[in-house]
């Protein structure tokens, strides 16, 4: 009989090779790891057996991994994992717990170093879950796939609830709820085209580039956008981008913000954009966690980032504050003002207040900024700015002649804060028409890339194996 896990770890093989870890050839049954190629590229793989005990995690099978992570570390290579595990194994009792103790710490040793990729193909329970969530992406099997740390015997002890496990877990409930799924695959087949799609535009390590293909001179395709008040960011992302190469993160989760990897001239980007479809554009807590993650992994490895901003603001109401939307907004910050990889921000619409700021303001961290000629920042919006500005001017005029004031205040304000004012005020770099901005992307990006990449010091290397 076949076992399913060496299966699965060969599915990620480009020859079918795989290469086993030694020493462990008789301990650690439930789990399979080892090294296979991808795209031509060394990659760490480890697989749990369902078959034995459920795939839970025994402390030798929990020593094959964590060995695997430090192997894979001193080699500078990516680790994934394919899981199908039902957790700590019981039978053990603390000695389990202690051993998942231990893969925390392998895993947290990694994290920002090697990438990390975790496919949940079925079960990711308790540790497993926990070590796919420390990570840089999860992929998440629709069909039969399902993650949570307290399984529906425990919530039924515990609470007296009556919970199935895709209810409790499923994992498109998960990527729309609270984000920890990266991206949705209708089965494993799926699942492992993505995560060789996922690899193509990471590096191996954070001490290398990431791996730029040939693509078309972005200067020879104008820019084809259409933007009025509520427009599609995905379709602006499309257009200007290569063709065919946006990878769109967390889509179900905080639709308001998108997130994803795409490619300029064949170089790796990291987007971030505000999308207007949704709240508006508003930054709230669950667009801030989604974002701030981001930006961190794209600071690790290398990969420059784009954003575009068009946004009413931080999400109002007591709803956002009490939910923690100061906290999560300032990880926005920290983590922009941490990345030390290009960043090159584009003004599509209007921004107001700390949302400007967050957004990778030219004060707070952009290397540059380009506006088109619709652009607009300030405080407060127009209106409501016009409203406390001129408020002695409006008092006591009759309704009719109140609007018509207040409307000339408006676009008095709305004027001295976009397109060439904001240029004029060191807001932004440049201003451009909508069908240059791929062009202009391109060229500020490129010619920041070249010199970032110049610095990346051998100082960072990962120690190797001999």
């Amino acid at each position: 009989m076949s076992n399913p896990a060496l299966t699965r770890c060969k599915s990620l093989s480009d020859d079918g090779l795989f290469e086993e870890l030694e020493g462990f050839e008789k301990a650690g049954d439930g789990v399979v790891a080892g090294f296979v190629s991808v795209e031509g590229r060394k990659v760490a793989v480890y697989a749990h057996d369902p078959t034995f005990m459920g795939g839970s995690l025994g402390s030798a099978e929990v020593g094959k991994i964590t060995q695997l992570y430090r192997l894979a570390l001193r080699q500078g290579v990516p680790v994934i994992g394919l899981s199908d595990s039902s957790g700590a194994r019981i039978q053990e009792g603390p000695r389990s717990l202690a051993a998942v103790g231990e893969f925390f710490h392998a895993v947290h040793e990694v994290v920002g170093k090697i990438p990390t990729v975790t496919v949940v193909v079925g079960g990711c329970v308790g540790g497993a879950a926990y070590s796919a969530a420390m990570g840089d992406f999860v992929i998440g099997c629709v069909d039969r796939g399902y993650m949570f740390i307290n399984g529906p015997k425990a919530v039924k002890h515990l609470t007296g609830i009556d919970v199935t496990v895709k209810e409790l877990g499923g994992v498109e409930i998960l990527a729309r709820k609270n984000g920890v799924i990266d991206l949705l695959a209708p089965d494993e087949h799926e699942a492992v085209k993505l995560v060789r799609k996922v690899l193509g535009y990471l590096p191996q390590n954070h001490t290398e580039l990431p791996p730029a293909h040939p693509a078309d001179d972005p200067r020879d395709r104008p820019c084809r956008l259409s933007l009025g008040d509520a427009y599609d960011v995905r379709a602006v992302v499309s257009e200007v981008f290569d063709k065919d190469s946006v990878l769109e993160l967390k889509p179900e989760y905080a639709p308001n913000i998108f997130i994803g990897l795409a490619r300029l001239g064949g170089l790796p980007v990291g987007v971030v954009a505000n999308q207007p479809l949704h709240m508006r554009g508003l930054v709230d807590m669950h667009a801030a966690r989604k974002v701030s993650r981001f930006i961190r992994m794209c600071g690790s490895f290398n990969i420059p980032l784009a954003t575009f901003v068009d946004t009413a603001g931080l999400a109002p109401g007591p709803e956002h504050e009490h939910g923690g939307l100061v906290q999560a907004t300032s990880k926005i910050f920290k983590a922009y003002l941490e990345a030390r990889v290009p960043k090159v921000s584009i003004i599509l619409g209007r921004v107001y207040g700390g949302a400007y700021i967050a957004m990778a303001s030219k004060s707070l961290a952009a290397d540059y900024v380009i506006g088109l000629e619709r652009s607009e920042v300030a405080v407060l919006q127009p209106e409501l700015s016009a409203e406390i500005i001129y408020r002695k001017q409006l008092e006591g005029l009759p309704a009719e002649r109140r609007a018509e004031m207040l409307k000339n205040y408006t676009e008095e304000l709305r004027g001295q804060f976009s397109g060439k004012a904001l240029q004029a005020m060191g807001v932004v770099d440049t201003v451009v028409e909508p069908e240059e901005l791929r062009k202009n992307l391109a060229k500020s990006i490129g010619v920041l890339f070249d010199n970032y990449a110049k610095n990346v010091t051998a100082d960072r290397r990962p120690q190797r194996s001999v």
